[in-house]
């Protein structure tokens, strides 16, 4: 029941699994991992490099001041909605998809309110992938988080209730290291891979639990997020 979202440039959020996992739609990859069992992953596109271009429109901003900003928003920025394909998509399957912005009205292009869509943007779309995981029966009940994009409380906070999983940082920020590491220590040491995970992953603090009004919230925006997507984009 455990997932890895690696929040960068891009995004992926893999999990282990004893079988191999074979989405017919070909978006979720079948990796296999070194221990004979498998990483099915998903992978968008869009994910901090949206919140870069949204921070490069207020060259006076920051991402911690534009982050604060967002915090003084509600959930749905009024109505804004973006759809963040500024750099096509990978899952949905949309190559020379564009981003577009929904229920704009007076008032809402302000620093907090666009960047709150971007953040929810991003999170409803990764909502999209971890449901297309859990079709496939790869079960994500507990999330941890990792890359730059995980240095965003607000953002957790968002993908918590979006995911409807609990999320948790690790202790060790530079996360891919520690997994080459732990690959190098088990092939040298032999013995049990996840004696020796066990011992050396920890989470940064208490997990992030989501709130039922949060999960109730985004449950519908995500509706309305795949809609869009569906009307902008028709297949």
């Amino acid at each position: 029941g455990v997932a890895v979202l690696s929040l960068g440039t891009s995004a992926t959020v893999f999990a282990h699994s004893r079988t191999g996992v074979l989405d017919p739609a070909g978006l979720i990859a079948p990796f296999c991992d070194s221990t004979g069992g498998y990483l099915p992953l998903l992978c968008v596109m869009n994910a901090t490099g949206v919140l870069l271009e949204v921070a490069r429109a207020f060259p006076g901003e920051t991402l911690e001041s534009l982050t604060a900003a967002a915090a003084r928003v509600e959930r749905g920025a009024e109505g804004l909605l973006f759809v963040p394909y500024l750099f096509g998509e990978r899952v949905p399957d949309l190559p020379t998809a564009s981003g577009t912005l929904l229920g704009l009205r007076p008032g809402l292009l302000t620093p907090g309110h666009l960047f709150r869509a971007a953040l929810e943007g991003v999170a409803l779309n990764l909502a999209w992938g971890v449901a297309r995981l859990r079709a496939l029966g790869v079960p994500c009940t507990r999330v941890r988080v990792v890359g730059g994009g995980a240095k965003n409380a607000l953002w957790l906070s968002i993908l918590c209730e979006a995911l409807e999983a609990e999320l948790e940082r690790l202790a060790e920020d530079e996360s891919g290291a520690l997994g080459a590491a732990l690959q190098a220590a088990w092939i040298v040491r032999g013995g049990s891979l996840d004696e020796l995970v066990q011992a050396c992953v920890r989470p940064s603090g208490p997990a992030l639990v989501p709130a039922p009004a949060g999960v109730a919230f985004y449950r519908t925006a995500g509706e309305r997020f795949r809609a869009a997507v569906e009307a902008l984009h028709p297949r």
